[in-house]
């Protein structure tokens, strides 16, 4: 539950929700807009521990605890990498008690396209912006049930309330996220199959070059008395040995490309990074793909040369 206009939650209505049953924790969100020593910044604190709501990237044990106190902050990954902090460092925010110098204990993972986040314990915040009202309630249902009446509760009841409010639930997000994931990525779709075409097309010219070029020496082969079924075996094996091999060595280049992809293109356009996770399923599903889309570019220069007769193929060359 949220203000969208910027004022601060009714706090007749989160006392209401506190002795809701259906309720299992409410936690207040608080957010400022400030000025620090590195340019504007968006501050955030909630009435929980810091690493309870935040994806922390980097930070010790220590640390944590020193900004759980109020001794020190965590900054989002986009402000450390476009402002050059890192942990350690000090940080000044101008708040309306006055330059504030706070060190820097962790970065967390941030993906919103705003400014800079910067997280710090709910006392803290208080401190620096004693008038400043909750802008957000964070409520986690006893049940699924549950959160899906209450949201439906909710939206009707904030439209009798001044102000602008919003309610949406984590499922919503979630699925608005995925959504929004697809249509971005459908072109990543769409070019993985034409590069897959071109993959193709090119594994069947390169074999069947190679296979005409080796047109004598298979028509030799046939005429010492080999079968056309022997022949055929031995342009799928060479075949199949080329796409395993084509595919094995794709893998090494693509986790580098992954690498640059997450470490360095993500981290120049936007400031974040994303964790490396492998699977082994997609290493295998990348050979397979290799391996058959060979077989099959290779069928075509297989019946090609097989049809051929010996004393023909020997004179072609």
């Amino acid at each position: 539950v949220g203000r969208n206009d910027g004022g601060g939650v009714d706090e007749a209505l989160a006392a209401e929700l506190r002795v809701d049953t259906r309720i299992a924790t409410l936690e207040n969100q608080f957010m400022q807009q400030a000025e620090s020593d590195r340019g504007a910044v968006v501050v955030l604190a909630e009435s929980s521990l810091l690493e309870q709501h935040l994806f922390v990237k980097e930070v010790s044990a220590t640390a944590l605890a020193q900004a759980n106190a109020g001794a020190a902050v965590l900054i989002s990954e986009p402000l450390a990498w476009q402002a050059g902090l890192a942990i350690g460092d000090v940080l000044t925010i101008h708040a309306s008690a006055g330059d504030v110098p706070l060190p820097v204990a962790g970065i967390f993972y941030d993906y919103t396209t705003g400014g800079g986040l910067v997280a710090m314990s709910q006392p803290l915040f208080a401190a620096l912006w004693p008038q400043t009202p909750s802008r957000r309630l964070i409520l986690q249902t006893t049940s699924p049930a549950d959160a899906n009446a209450l949201t439906g509760e909710l939206r009707q009841r904030l439209t009798a309330l001044d102000g602008s409010y919003g309610v949406i639930a984590n499922a919503e997000v979630r699925n608005l996220t995925l959504t929004i994931f697809d249509r971005t990525f459908a072109i990543t779709h769409v070019l993985r199959l034409l590069a897959i075409l071109v993959a193709f097309v090119g594994v069947l010219s390169a074999l069947l070059t190679l296979q005409l070029q080796r047109l004598r020496e298979y028509a030799m082969l046939r005429a010492t008395g080999m079968t056309v079924k022997e022949t055929s075996a031995i342009i799928f094996t060479q075949t199949a040995v080329m796409g395993l091999l084509a595919g094995l060595m794709a893998i090494p280049l693509g986790l580098m490309m992954a690498d640059i992809l997450i470490d360095v293109i993500n981290k120049r356009s936007f400031g974040w990074s994303m964790l490396h996770t492998l699977s082994p399923s997609v290493l295998v599903q990348a050979v397979l793909l290799a391996l058959v889309a060979a077989v099959l570019a290779g069928l075509y220069p297989m019946r090609r040369v097989a049809a051929v007769h010996p004393a023909a193929g020997m004179q072609k060359l």
